[in-house]
């Protein structure tokens, strides 16, 4: 007699969005940002990060260096400022530029840990505008995706992505989509890689009596 709750009554306790700043597109590296966006959070294919990520088979050396990261023959247009908070991310754009070589841009990387001020130092970072891709934890995406930080957010439609048709195509979770979205104009500024995901299990003869 037990019972499994069905979307939408459920919830998340972990995760990682991807978001980039409107600073980056202000500043002419749209194409760049896309191309990394792109593939962190919608290639779906069985080649992309995803399917690697999901069966384990991404991997990237511990020993890369992941504070420059240059394309072997591209980085004439310029530098992206990439934040995150572990190196999961940093390492994922070191396999894209290795995949692609011709890429335009060198990408610098800050990473500090969640426990050692990222939030903080993320803030100012924004409104200095000295961000151009950075990493949400589930804890505090929300600051950035619909909170006081939103504003600083660059919606996918900025970077020339439809957002509405390559959610779609890569079947992403609706949930996770909410999540990426800002409430002041409806538009979709960041989603997840990874989350993980949940149902509640309950007695119900039990339920029925509490």
């Amino acid at each position: 007699d037990w019972a499994i709750t069905e979307s939408p009554i459920g919830f998340f306790w972990g995760g990682t969005w991807v978001v980039s700043s409107q600073a980056a597109v202000d500043a002419g590296k749209a194409d760049g940002v896309k191309a990394i966006m792109e593939y962190i959070t919608l290639d779906d294919s069985e080649n992309g990060l995803q399917y690697a990520w999901a069966n384990g088979t991404f991997n990237v050396s511990d020993d890369v260096d992941l504070e420059n990261i240059k394309p072997a023959n591209g980085g004439d247009k310029g530098t992206i400022e990439l934040w995150s908070f572990t190196n999961e991310i940093p390492k994922m754009v070191y396999q894209y530029c290795q995949d692609h070589p011709d890429f335009g841009y060198n990408v610098h990387v800050t990473i500090k840990g969640t426990g050692d001020g990222y939030q903080d130092a993320l803030d100012q970072a924004l409104m200095n505008g000295e961000v151009d891709i950075y990493g949400c934890e589930a804890a505090f995406v929300l600051k950035y995706t619909q909170g006081d930080m939103a504003k600083f957010a660059a919606p996918y439609e900025s970077l020339g992505i439809d957002a509405a048709a390559a959610t779609k195509a890569a079947d992403i979770a609706g949930y996770t989509i909410d999540i990426g979205t800002r409430p002041s104009d409806g538009k979709l500024v960041g989603l997840g890689y990874q989350a993980t995901g949940g149902v509640f299990i309950y007695r119900r003869s039990i339920a029925k009596d509490v």
